[in-house]
């Protein structure tokens, strides 16, 4: 941990006004928050403990704060607006990467209460936090922690691909992505390796729902930081689907709500929702059209042999029972249309708010 001693100074502003100056010389961390009297706050202490990481800023301190009171003030940290929280009793609050020692006297502004997820909410929280362990135990590292000799792996998990993983166990998946959103059979290419009709419109399907869902969270009120978001999206999400859905929702759980609701951007909600809508309908076609019942036989079997193929299904069965989750985390309330896997998440992309 590194220790800040923030200091303050009265300083008068070009109008004659009197104005707190907070400052810190940290060579890692540099903090001011400038505060016009008497608006925000008459007299107040702050001793802050910041551990300089992006963890700090993705785990936000606020869930650790509930039940107390707070009040907002405009804090720049290399010149980024954030927030900074004057916990209006003297309490430590230790989260990860940082704590937070404040005690603020004689508040002048209102004062609102730290929001947290409900109780219904925490409910949802700990069965995302489960089954996002158990993809990554069973799904992910589960040929890892059999060779390893851990416990709780099922005796119906595929063991291929194998630990490490070896250049034919990855040759079916590597052959699936050639086909990606189908855009080989789209741009006429000829040389792509073959993949089954069945497999390959299950793979599209998972990858479809995974992209058309990104502006549902861009959306979300307790969003991480968009980098944050778009970063592990583009690097988990679009290659390991579910092992960053589930880890990510529960993260994103605990975050500050935004104050204003965040607007969705029609263009790309659109633009992201008419590709995806177009590649699930291709796939329904394609298994409706050009599959026979051997092709499914021969893709269960798939499955009970590959946990890539297992992970395949698992995915789509997910995405339908936290799609509604997601969307009400996105609009605040959930309608109908909503539990109907795909079709709510294509109506709230289509949709005008």
């Amino acid at each position: 941990f590194l220790l800040l001693q923030v200091t303050r100074k009265n300083e008068e502003d070009g109008e004659g006004r009197t104005m707190e100056k907070w400052s810190s010389p940290s060579p890692l961390l540099i903090l001011q928050a400038e505060k016009i009297k008497p608006i925000v706050m008459k007299k107040i202490s702050l001793l802050l403990i910041f551990l300089f990481a992006t963890v700090a800023e993705a785990f936000q301190h606020q869930q650790f704060l509930k039940d107390r009171k707070f009040c907002l003030t405009n804090v720049e940290v290399y010149g980024r607006q954030l927030q900074c929280h004057d916990v209006s009793r003297r309490k430590t609050v230790q989260q990860g990467g940082f704590s937070l020692l404040a005690k603020a006297e004689d508040s002048t502004v209102d004062q609102q209460q730290v929001l947290l997820p409900d109780s219904n909410d925490r409910l949802v929280v700990v069965a995302l936090s489960l089954v996002g362990f158990l993809y990554w135990y069973w799904l992910v590292f589960g040929a890892a922690a059999e060779a390893n000799g851990l416990p709780l792996v099922p005796d119906f998990l595929p063991m291929k691909p194998g630990w490490p993983p070896s250049t034919e166990d990855l040759q079916g998946p590597i052959d699936d992505f050639s086909h990606f959103f189908y855009l080989g059979e789209l741009l006429g290419k000829e040389d792509m390796p073959y993949a089954p009709p069945v497999r390959l419109a299950v793979f599209n399907a998972a990858e479809a729902w995974i992209f058309a869902v990104l502006p549902a969270l861009w959306k979300d009120s307790r969003r991480l930081p968009r980098p944050i978001l778009l970063l592990s999206w583009l690097t988990l999400g679009v290659n390991l689907t579910n092992a960053f859905l589930f880890p990510y929702l529960v993260t994103s759980a605990f975050a500050t709500p935004s104050d204003k609701p965040r607007e969705k951007n029609k263009l790309v909600s659109f633009t992201m929702g008419g590709i995806s809508a177009v590649v699930v309908a291709f796939a329904l076609f394609q298994t409706a059209t050009m599959t026979t019942p051997v092709d499914w036989r021969s893709f269960l079997i798939e499955c009970q042999q590959d946990r890539t193929y297992l992970a395949f299904m698992v995915d789509l069965t997910l995405f339908s029972l936290v799609q509604p989750y997601v969307l009400k985390r996105a609009k605040g309330s959930n309608e109908s249309i909503d539990y109907v896997p795909f079709l709510g998440l294509f109506s709230f992309l289509f949709k005008d708010d």
